[in-house]
């Protein structure tokens, strides 16, 4: 969340030719294969943390909602103003629902400069944006 708040300052405008829509979404819990590496990690622990996401997590499915409504939903380029930039944890969501340091310009900053620097250092690519 904290990149695509930067993100979006290096972007062309929405009222450009050529705008470009970035938002972040998390899918919330969701019960996956991943939890059964928590029986690996803790065995009993984990055999009953994994029992407990099998029980209170959202399939699959539902977990994909946010993310499929923000590449699909033609609401989204209707709210392109509202939405740019912002973080949802649902389909349609609220915007600005994130944690005090999720809203941090400056902790987005500082994560876009290192992102920017490491480019640079380890991989030898210039970010022209």
């Amino acid at each position: 969340m904290l990149f695509i708040k930067e993100l979006v300052k290096h972007l062309p405008p929405l009222d450009s030719p050529n705008p470009i829509l970035a938002l972040s979404v998390h899918p919330g819990a969701v019960a996956t294969e991943q939890q059964k590496g928590a029986t690996q990690a803790y065995g009993i622990v984990g055999k009953l943390l994994e029992g407990a996401a099998s029980l209170g997590f959202m399939d699959p499915s539902q977990g994909a909602e946010s993310a499929s409504w923000a590449g699909t939903s033609p609401n989204v380029g209707e709210r392109r103003e509202e939405v740019q930039g912002q973080y949802f944890t649902e389909a349609d969501g609220k915007v600005g629902t994130e944690s005090e340091q999720g809203k941090s310009e400056q902790l987005a900053k500082n994560l876009w400069n290192l992102s920017v620097k490491t480019l640079k250092e380890k991989v030898n690519y210039d970010v022209k944006m």
